[in-house]
């Protein structure tokens, strides 16, 4: 489906290591898909309220300015940013929890 690089990965105890950290980032990934989720279907219905003069359908998510399934589609590893054969996978699932945490704080009011 996607074109993902060769990874090396070390030794056993590495993988291992590296396969927890992982799954603690999945559930910081779905944990913050959650919170925005409702947090845009709250703002959605308090702007949809009667007598607040709008409402309809709630608009469909975008990633930029692609919907969703056509992100997930088009989606691309970005080799100069994040190759495996020049870094560390344990540096890019730091990198990775870096991001998702700069996303939390920018998306607090």
């Amino acid at each position: 489906m996607w074109d993902v690089p060769v990874m090396k990965v070390g030794t056993l105890d590495s993988l291992m290591l590296l396969s927890d950290d992982l799954s603690r980032t999945d559930g910081l990934i779905e944990s913050i898909a959650r919170k925005a989720e409702r947090a845009l279907g709250d703002a959605y219905a308090a702007s949809s309220a009667p007598g607040s003069g709008k409402g309809g359908p709630a608009p469909a998510l975008r990633v930029g300015t692609l919907t969703v399934a056509d992100a997930i589609k088009r989606f691309a590893w970005d080799q100069e940013q994040f190759d495996p054969q020049v870094r560390a996978l344990a540096w890019l699932g730091e990198r990775q929890r870096e991001a998702l945490c700069a996303c939390v704080l920018d998306a607090k009011p």
